[in-house]
Order: structure tokens, then C-alpha cells, then sequence
């Protein structure tokens, strides 16, 4: 029976016992069978063909026969170990994949992925070539460049950060571990539509294309910042900045995100920190989900693909709305709010 192993070339070697002790006891068994040369995914492979899952489970994640026996050593001892995790919970969890919005990218964030993961760069390749069907440019370039400078445009920056979620997404579906749930925030939104199965491929690089080009024809010189407070602090802050901010995202009690006039962000990012507050510029250069962007309405709306999300069975939250996305939904609505 074949196992999924890991990116990083490890394979899960799985124990299972109906007692906590009689783990030890597994690997202690184990590690009187192991010689020089074995096999590791023929280890695990073995273990999973012939002992049921039980209650309480130990996995050992390994590259080789020593660090088998290292991490089987360690259980067998009671010791913590990096490569070792247990469990005895009887429920089956969801899995949700989360996607980020945009912010977090760099020219290159791709590149080790594309050279050393066959299945992260098939599924870039399938990326990119409904990027040319579109016909627009490839977000290639900027997933695996080779300097931390250049200048690249929205649809370059967006598409690199919708085809690297996406691809992630399919790294870990190919280790067999696959969503119930997705969600995402702004762009990642747009990822987490797709890998639930909710819209195309094709609509999928339209809507990023769209969000991208409007932006584009936003007049304004602007940026976002991520701050470490509520809501309430940062209304307050803000009132001691010169110049047009706003309050553009809230991600939790304590983490907001403020869009503006540039100069205004950057008061206000050096005002947060010189009260020993978190805060930092995002790497995006408009006014994210504030009032300055009603004014792409129209747009936004003739440049969206026209359609609407269907049936999967894996769930899309939208941050939108805080709420499963149902089936037959519109996308110009949907899109712009997103935006």
C-alpha cells in the first residue's frame, strides 16, 4: 500500500494502540525489527495495511532509518521530539484551508516551490496557461524571479498570489490532506472559491484579472498597514493622523488593517510604533476595501466574467459575509463587496 509522503521527502510512519502504554510498547517492537537499510515508506506502508486505527495514535515523521529510529526512541521514552506528534482524540476535526489576501507577497516567493515540488509546478503551469488563454501576462515571472526588486504590474502581483495559494493548496491535497472548508481574505478569497471547487480555473484568473486592472484605473497616490490593536484604538489613532485613512479590514479583536494617503499610512505606522505598538506597511499600493474603490463599481462590474458559483461539495465561507457562499450566487455583487 503506498503512503503520501511529505514535500520534504518524509514519510508518516503511523502507531496505534487502544491503550496510551501500549505505544510504547509498538515502538519498542518496531525498533527491534529495523536493520541497516530499511525501507522507511515500506515501514509505514506495512503498518497501515495491518494494524486498524485505534484511539490513541503516535506519528513519526521520517527521511531515513535514523531519524525513524530517533523519533520510535524518543516515543518509546515519553520524550518530546520535533519529528514525533501524538493524539488520542476520538472525534473527526474539519479541515479548513485558509487563504491571505494580498500583502505578504515577494517577487520569488515561488521559485523553491516551482523547482523542487512536480506537483507545485504542474498545477503553475496550468495556472499560467489560463493566465494566456485570458490573454494577459504570466504571473510566472514574478513567482520565481530572481531579485527582490522590479516593477510589476497588479495582474502580475495578484496572479502570483492567487497561483501560489492555489498551488500550495495542491501540495498538501497531494499529501492527502484535503478541505472541508475553505475560506479567505480579499484576494484569497478568490483561491479559496476555486480549490473548494465553487468556480473555474478560467473564472477563477477572470475575477483576479478584473480586481487587478480596476484597481489599476484608481487615481491616487496610497498604501495599507497592518496594526496590533481593536478597532476603537485604531479609530483613535487614526484621528491623530493628517490626511484620509480609514479602517479597512478587521481580522480579529486585536488586528485591524488601515488604508489611506500614503503619507498619511506612514504617520500613522511611525505614530503606532513609537508607542511600542505593532505595525507595519503592506506590500499593496491601494486603498483596500475602504470607500475610495465605490467608485470602480461599474468597472469592476464589466470587467467580472459573468456567472455564478456552483454546487461542491467542499464548503466556501466568504469573509464577505461571514457566511457559506450558496450555490447560484452572483459574482458582480459578490466580487465587488469582496473588493
Amino acid at each position: 500500500m503506498p503512503t503520501n509522503g511529505l514535500p520534504d521527502g518524509r514519510e508518516l510512519v503511523v502507531l496505534s494502540a487502544h491503550a496510551e502504554e501500549l505505544l510504547t510498547t509498538d515502538a519498542d517492537a518496531i525498533l527491534r525489527y529495523l536493520r541497516p537499510g530499511t525501507d522507511v515508506s515500506a515501514v509505514a506502508a506495512t503498518l497501515l495495511r495491518t494494524r486498524r486505527l485505534r484511539r490513541h495514535r503516535a506519528v513519526v515523521r521520517a527521511a531515513s532509518i535514523a531519524e525513524l529510529v530517533e523519533g520510535l526512541q524518543a516515543l518509546s521514552a515519553g520524550n518530546e521530539h520535533p519529528m514525533v506528534a501524538t493524539s488520542s482524540e476520538t472525534s473527526t476535526g474539519k479541515t479548513v484551508f485558509v487563504f491571505p489576501g494580498q500583502g505578504n507577497q515577494w517577487p520569488s516567493m515561488g521559485a523553491d516551490a516551482y523547482d523542487r515540488s512536480p506537483v507545485y509546478r504542474a498545477h503553475v503551469d496550468e495556472c499560467v496557461a489560463a493566465f494566456a488563454a485570458a490573454g494577459h501576462v504570466s504571473p510566472l515571472p514574478y513567482l520565481t524571479a530572481h531579485t527582490g526588486g522590479g516593477d510589476w504590474s497588479h495582474v502580475e502581483i495578484q496572479g502570483a498570489q492567487f497561483v501560489h495559494a492555489v498551488c500550495v493548496a495542491h501540495i498538501w491535497q497531494s499529501c492527502g490532506v484535503t478541505p472541508d472548508i475553505t475560506v479567505g481574505h480579499s484576494l484569497g478569497e478568490v483561491a479559496a472559491a476555486y480549490v473548494a471547487g465553487r468556480i473555474t480555473l478560467t473564472d477563477a484568473v477572470a475575477v483576479v484579472i478584473a480586481r487587478a486592472k480596476a484597481v489599476d484605473r484608481l487615481q491616487g497616490d496610497y498604501r495599507m498597514a497592518a496594526l496590533g490593536i481593536s478597532v476603537g484604538e485604531a479609530e483613535h489613532l487614526i484621528a491623530t493622523v493628517e490626511g484620509w485613512l480609514e479602517v479597512s479590514a478587521v481580522n480579529s479583536k486585536s488586528s485591524v488593517v488601515v488604508s489611506g494617503q500614503r503619507d498619511a499610512v506612514t504617520a500613522l505606522v511611525a505614530t503606532a510604533s513609537d508607542r511600542g505598538l505593532f505595525a507595519r506597511e503592506l506590500g499593496v499600493n491601494y486603498p483596500g476595501h475602504t470607500t475610495a474603490l465605490e467608485a470602480l463599481h461599474d468597472d469592476l462590474s464589466a470587467l467580472l466574467p459573468k456567472g455564478q458559483f456552483g454546487p461542491a461539495p467542499v464548503q466556501f465561507i466568504g469573509s464577505v459575509t461571514g457566511q457559506a457562499v450558496p450555490a447560484g450566487t452572483g459574482f458582480a455583487h459578490y466580487w465587488y463587496r469582496n473588493l
